[in-house]
């Protein structure tokens, strides 16, 4: 089979970015195979994206609006591809961000910003918040029973349809069966 020959098997773009000395997430973030790379954890990658440099990067591109516009990268590929990072699910980035109150406090700061929230940058922080809620529910909820003024800005927010299927999520009503909708955070969000 043609796959199997010896000589034709070519290295990942993102493998040969990691090859390199001094290579940036930009550079990766510039690689269409970045998102297969993560999916597949390559080891190396991984390695570079659980860095907690490198996940307050992703949440800044996630958050902070570009300072120039007319930047298409910064504006539109970065945040897209740094919340596809965060939605691949990846162990060891979800545990850099959850261990880290400063990159949590980074991540929730969108709701700071005044109503209304750009419909792209809420997206983005619904997508990774979401999948924060369904995969890593018990930390994300112990995090928001020690911060509850973020229920609060959740709700500022309401009208924004992201953070609205957010609040759906905390609250359990997403899904009758989910794992969310604990008995001690069911007590807790009817307290709160």
């Amino acid at each position: 089979m043609f796959w199997k020959v010896g000589g034709f098997n070519a290295p990942s773009p993102v493998e040969q970015i990691l090859d390199k000395d001094g290579y940036t997430l930009e550079d990766l973030l510039d690689e269409d195979d970045i998102i297969q790379e993560c999916k597949s954890l390559n080891g190396r990658l991984v390695t570079f994206l659980r860095e907690r440099s490198t996940v307050e990067q992703l949440l800044r591109y996630l958050i902070d609006p570009p300072l120039d516009a007319d930047d298409p990268k910064r504006a539109y590929k970065y945040p897209f591809t740094a919340c596809e990072v965060f939605c691949c699910e990846v162990e060891a980035v979800f545990n850099t961000l959850l261990e880290d109150p400063e990159l949590m406090v980074l991540l929730m700061s969108l709701l700071d910003a005044p109503a209304p929230l750009s419909s792209k940058t809420a997206g983005y922080f619904g997508r990774v918040v979401g999948t924060l809620l369904l995969r890593k529910s018990n930390e994300v909820m112990h995090y928001l029973q020690l911060n509850p003024e973020l229920i609060e800005k959740l709700v500022q927010h309401v009208d924004t349809a992201s953070v609205a299927e957010i609040i759906k999520r905390v609250v359990g009503a997403e899904e009758p069966s989910s794992m969310l909708f604990l008995t001690q955070y069911a007590q807790w969000l009817a307290e709160t």
